[in-house]
């Protein structure tokens, strides 16, 4: 979910002094440029710390050890792997941790939150890097028969995974209160933060952090909000496109945008029908490990086809104004 969270992210946000169809603010030219830099920079960062992140937490190898030995046998494998993505996550959060500050209390709504933003990618990075070195822990205690510490890391990596996926729907929500509810925006950010709650419950049902009845609620919960927000989002949608604006650019660019966003519904009902799969397959009972890794190639490729839509709807967004 990090690969898109950063371009959600962006897409809520909008520098530009048109107006659009959802929401507008007029912002300095020279802030502006800062903004846009830093809401790069951020979203560099936040795909390449999911990059990292998934090599070692998307590896079927993981979600399938069920003992100490397993794990640490995975760790040794990936141990030089961990050990770069450390040095790499530790090298973002100071670039991010770098970057000049764009807004004040007084400014436009965007220049807060793009340093909102940075700081929320700042506190990933750091998370991360403490779920990475929980790994190398774990496998430190089984090598030395430290019970003790192996207890301490394995918790540490199970609570460090859930949280990785709960902060994920927690960022999108909290911009939310700055989007109107009747809006396309706020309904696609909506179901995204759904469709996080929904991988966050697995994963606890993986790590014995929830029981199986806790986790098809909380399954079921995911989907009905996901079917929910797509059904306001259409409708939202709808209303869009009978409401023509008068301004012969922002109609080109409406128009544009459009398409891309019925499309971006209708892979949101992908991601609605892989949530409903996983809340049966745990109904069902047996172990939830390969059955998630089994839904990884499917729950990428929706991730990776929604950022898509969200570059392409971001393309088309940055023409405002000019």
């Amino acid at each position: 979910m990090l690969r898109i969270l950063a371009a959600i992210l962006i897409l809520s946000m909008g520098f530009a002094g048109t107006a659009t169809a959802q929401q507008a603010y007029e912002v300095p030219a020279d802030q502006a440029t800062v903004a846009n830099c830093n809401m790069q920079t951020a979203a560099a960062a936040g795909r390449r710390i999911s990059e990292l992140l998934a090599a070692t937490l998307s590896d079927p190898r993981l979600n399938q050890a069920r003992t100490p030995q397993d794990m640490a046998a995975f760790f040794d494998i990936t141990a030089p792997q961990i050990t770069a993505a450390r040095t790499e996550i530790k090298a973002l959060e100071a670039s991010l941790r770098g970057l000049p500050l764009v807004g004040t209390d007084t400014d436009a709504i965007p220049l807060i939150l793009t340093d909102r933003i940075v700081r929320d990618f700042i506190e990933l990075a750091v998370r991360a890097d403490a779920l990475l070195a929980s790994a190398e822990q774990i496998r430190d205690a089984v090598h030395s028969g430290d019970t003790a510490l192996y207890n301490h890391a394995s918790g540490q990596f199970r609570a460090g995974a859930v949280a990785l996926m709960e902060a994920q729907g927690l960022m999108v929500r909290s911009r939310l209160p700055f989007i109107p509810s009747d809006t396309v925006l706020h309904a696609q950010l909506s179901a995204m933060a759904c469709f996080s709650d929904g991988l966050a419950t697995v994963q606890r049902r993986i790590y014995g952090i929830q029981d199986r009845q806790e986790s098809v609620e909380g399954l079921k919960g995911a989907h009905d909000c996901m079917i929910e927000h797509i059904a306001l989002g259409r409708a939202a949608l709808s209303r869009d496109r009978s409401d023509v604006p008068s301004d012969a650019v922002l109609a080109d660019i409406m128009a544009e945008l459009n398409p891309l966003r019925e499309e971006f519904f209708r892979v949101l009902d992908t991601g609605a029908a892989l949530i409903a799969d996983l809340r049966d397959r745990t109904a069902a009972g047996g172990d939830m490990g390969p059955v998630y890794s089994a839904q990884l190639p499917a729950i990428n490729e929706f991730q990776q086809v929604l950022q898509s839509l969200f570059a392409r709807e971001l393309d088309i967004m940055a023409r405002q104004g000019q």
